[in-house]
């Protein structure tokens, strides 16, 4: 069961977030709480942490801050964690992506994607497939 102290613990947690993802779009808390229809006031004391607020609140915040409920209650990641198999998946539609990627794609990728498999392992993972589908079609006639 939650007690008082874990409660205003978890506000201030919150109230920190909205602060630093206000600050970092440069935004006045007079201008946050207009668009979100809220006083300043009442964003300066859930900021605070001192006070908690309702979903519509909090929901009001976080579109016009332009994050996800998630980040603004859970922190940095939102609450997600990916699975090892979500993050082979995604590395495997990546390396897709880049088959047919020219030399100088491959470069640029590179800067910006770590893991950019070379020009050539496309071309390898193609003829492997050929290769399988080959063998798949000779057992099938021979079969």
């Amino acid at each position: 069961m939650r007690t008082d102290n874990d409660k205003g613990s978890k506000r201030a947690e919150i109230g920190k977030r909205i602060r630093k993802e206000r600050e970092n779009r440069r935004m006045t808390r007079e201008e946050l709480a207009d668009r979100a229809n809220i006083t300043p006031r009442f964003l300066a004391d859930i900021e605070a942490g001192t006070k908690g607020m309702s979903i519509d609140t909090l929901n009001g915040i976080s579109s016009v801050l332009e994050v996800s409920l998630d980040h603004i209650v859970n922190g940095e990641n939102g609450g997600f964690t990916a699975k090892s198999s979500q993050i082979r998946d995604i590395h495997q539609a990546m390396e897709i992506l880049f088959r047919g990627l020219n030399e100088r794609g491959f470069h640029f990728l590179e800067d910006v994607y770590p893991y950019t498999p070379g020009p050539e392992s496309g071309k390898k993972d193609r003829e492997e497939e050929h290769r399988d589908e080959d063998e798949d079609e000779k057992k099938r006639t021979e079969g």
